[in-house]
């Protein structure tokens, strides 16, 4: 009870779900049925929806699910004469309260996706892992085109069913619990909401501006990246990396003309596509788009970002993925193209791109192997010496540059950090660690 905090009913077992319909009187549950009809049995998948009178305590309607499915979400039409719900196997339906019949029903695209519907109640949004579907209420046929929450990256997507996501109740915001976190969207346009300040989501990549007087900032959540003033903190801006026309962001940093040049990757059609894209600071808009060849591959690494980095002087881009790591200039023509002899796993660039460091994954005789090799840039070659050897550990930290690109600091089996001079392969100083190392940098 509300109104003093007191149990006015109890249901046993394991439910999958609740929604209340409008009025309050009936409370609906879904649970996992042994086929017989018996409510409240726990087992493992939501397959029935049953009526709770919560002024009796007695289970009333029940609907199942068609056989084979089960139920991932549902809910009451506004004025509680319909209940919309959202299964596995992307089966959808929209049913009369009072006869159970199926007034509609439609194939989803995705699985587990979240249903909530819009005030006035002929509409109701259907969310997907990325965007929004806008549905009629009494037909199910899409009345609106879908709406793309702009760059939000379908690994970080939304979690969860029925808990995932609410809806203001104005219909102009939509909550979601990503990466760990809660963001609001604005229904119009697709973007998240909030103070300029926030950043939204995990930091996988930070780069400051050559004078040293700005910062930029990639997060995950809103696949975009910000500016900072690195004096005081204060945002000066943000680029519209997440927006549809120029597809996901995956990489960046700047190039000679100090302008932002991010990595991007479309998907149209069921094709994808890579360009570099330069950007105006000012309006936040992008300024000039560089298709690379159809034959580039992008890696991506745990932090999901690619293997990419722009030289220290703003004017060569390098991209690894598939068995190669491409050269390119800032303008997208491809200038030399290496062969890492395996499947990449990790790669790390010197600042200047004079040098590489690759872990790839190769195919030998006698199975997989993991080679690691550092890379001359300058004539596409590995260094004459094996760099490092392979009792480091790999699988927990990637190897980094100095800002010169003459030394490599790599973590032993030991958990020391190493230093090797990349040309020569000779030790230099190293440093003993207790607990276990995720990252190196030097300073400048």
């Amino acid at each position: 009870d509300a109104t003093n905090g007191e149990t006015a009913a109890t249901m046993s077992g394991t439910p999958g779900g609740l929604a209340y319909e409008p009025e309050g009187k009936s409370l609906a549950v879904s649970f996992e049925s042994k086929g017989d009809g018996a409510a409240g049995e726990r087992y493992f998948r939501a397959n029935r929806i049953a009526l709770w009178d919560q002024t009796t305590g007695q289970i009333g309607k029940t609907f199942d699910a068609p056989e084979g499915t089960y139920f991932t979400d549902f809910l009451f039409s506004p004025e509680g004469k319909s209940l919309t719900w959202i299964g596995s196997e992307r089966a959808c339906q929209t049913l009369d309260v009072a006869s159970g019949e199926v007034r509609s029903s439609w194939t989803a695209e995705a699985y587990g996706t979240n249903v909530a519907y819009l005030p006035g109640g002929t509409e109701f949004i259907q969310i997907w892992p990325a965007s929004i579907d806008f549905r009629d209420a009494k037909s199910g046929k899409a009345s609106r085109p879908r709406l793309k929450l702009l760059g939000l990256p379908e690994p970080n997507a939304m979690r969860g069913s029925g808990n995932g996501c609410r809806l203001a109740p104005d219909g102009k915001h939509l909550a979601t619990c990503v990466s760990s976190g809660v963001t609001t969207w604005d229904l119009k346009t697709g973007r998240p909401t909030g103070p300029d300040a926030q950043l939204l989501g995990f930091v996988p990549g930070v780069a400051f501006s050559r004078d040293g007087k700005i910062v930029a900032t990639f997060a995950d959540r809103a696949a975009e990246v910000r500016l900072w003033e690195a004096s005081t903190g204060e945002p000066v801006g943000k680029l519209a990396t997440g927006s549809t026309k120029e597809g996901q962001t995956f990489g960046f940093g700047q190039n000679a003309r100090e302008e932002i040049i991010t990595l991007q990757r479309q998907k149209r059609d069921g094709n994808t596509s890579l360009a570099l894209v330069t950007w105006d600071r000012a309006t936040g808009e992008a300024r000039e788009r560089f298709p690379l060849p159809d034959d580039v591959r992008m890696g991506l690494s745990n932090a999901g970002l690619a293997p990419f980095a722009v030289s220290a002087d703003g004017k060569r881009v390098a991209l690894g993925g598939g068995n190669y790591l491409h050269l390119f200039d800032t303008a997208g023509k491809l200038i030399e193209r290496i062969d890492l002899g395996g499947a990449l796993e990790r790669l790390s660039l010197s600042p200047d791109l004079g040098a590489a460091f690759s872990t790839t994954l190769n195919l030998t005789a006698n199975g997989p192997a993991v080679v690691m090799n550092t890379w001359d840039l300058r004539n596409g070659r590995p260094f004459p010496a094996s760099l490092p050897s392979p009792t480091y550990e790999e699988a927990f930290h990637t190897p980094t540059f100095s800002p010169d690109g003459r030394w490599l600091a790599a973590v032993n089996a030991n958990r020391a950090i190493v230093l090797t001079e990349v040309a020569t392969n000779a030790t230099g100083q190293q440093f003993a660690n207790e607990r276990e190392i995720y990252a190196t940098a030097f300073s400048s």
